[in-house]
């Protein structure tokens, strides 16, 4: 069985997830091996396949791949923007950072009683926070008199 040719969005996917692999492997510590295996794929060849081009990236795959490397899915194919429009409640029109989408990817890979823990606990920092503020404004420290 031969696969189709790659149209050019899916070869430029190709590209960027290429590019990602080379940059994540080594950090991560992962072999295509250990990537199928974490993408619940039947055997290495698997991403091999898509590594390499020879079969055409599906936005499963990508979520999938997204994941594994810590990267959000539109960092592999931009064009799947389209697809998935702003949620209600999001920060709409707001870029999130490097760091921001980072914590989002490894948060969603978290339990639920994992979130909530974390969820609990950058409550109390941003009360601590909120709390040593108080104190420096309360102590005069935030005026500066000329």
């Amino acid at each position: 069985m031969t696969n189709r040719e790659l149209t050019k969005s899916e070869k430029e996917a190709t590209k960027r997830l290429k590019a990602i692999w080379d940059k994540q492997k080594k950090p991560l510590n992962l072999t295509q091996e250990k990537v199928a295996k974490l993408c619940d794929w039947q055997a290495q060849s698997s991403f091999s396949s898509y590594l390499t081009g020879r079969t055409p990236l599906n936005p499963e795959a990508i979520y999938r791949l997204a994941t594994v490397f810590h990267v959000h899915p539109f960092d592999i194919m931009p064009e799947l923007a389209e697809m998935f429009p702003p949620r209600a409640g999001t920060a709409d029109g707001v870029q999130l950072s490097d760091e921001e989408n980072q914590f989002l990817m490894l948060f969603r890979q978290l339990s639920s009683k994992q979130k909530t823990n974390l969820n609990h606990s950058l409550k109390e920092m941003t009360l601590e926070n909120e709390l040593i503020f108080k104190e420096y404004i309360e102590r005069g420290l935030g005026n500066t008199r000329v």
